[in-house]
């Protein structure tokens, strides 16, 4: 992600999306859990966090993305370009992602972005995946 937004920096120009490609990332907890092992607490400005998984897709084209998350499976719309989409962090063990156009899956990415209501510590650094 970072050399597409490097590119327009340098260039003043955003370049060509020239592939499809999937980035999302989200905290394994929510922000108000309270940690059961915890000898340390919440950080300062904890409440500043919201409870999302956070999804960036680079489409050459228009289609659907079906973004799976627990029981939580919601289809978004896709234009070409960059699309950013929120979804609500749920208790899962893994983020899957399907993106389908004119009917083809045209790629399938599943993450480990594990999501706990009871978490034994705080952790509040966030687990990040990409694909293809």
């Amino acid at each position: 992600m970072t050399g597409y937004y490097a590119w327009a920096f340098k260039t003043g120009q955003y370049p060509t999306i020239t592939s499809d490609k999937i980035f999302f990332w989200g905290r394994p907890h929510p922000k108000g859990a309270g940690a059961s092992n915890d000898g340390i607490g919440k950080p300062n400005n904890w409440d500043w966090s919201t409870d999302n998984l956070w999804i960036v897709l680079f489409s050459t084209g228009s289609g659907s993305l079906q973004v799976t998350m627990g029981s939580s499976s919601p289809t978004f719309s896709v234009n070409a370009g960059v699309n950013k989409f929120t979804l609500a962090l749920t208790q899962a063990s893994s983020v899957t992602a399907v993106l389908t156009r004119n009917g083809n899956q045209v790629f399938r990415v599943q993450g480990a972005v594990t999501y706990t209501n009871s978490p034994s510590t705080y952790n509040w650094n966030f687990a990040a995946a990409a694909g293809p």
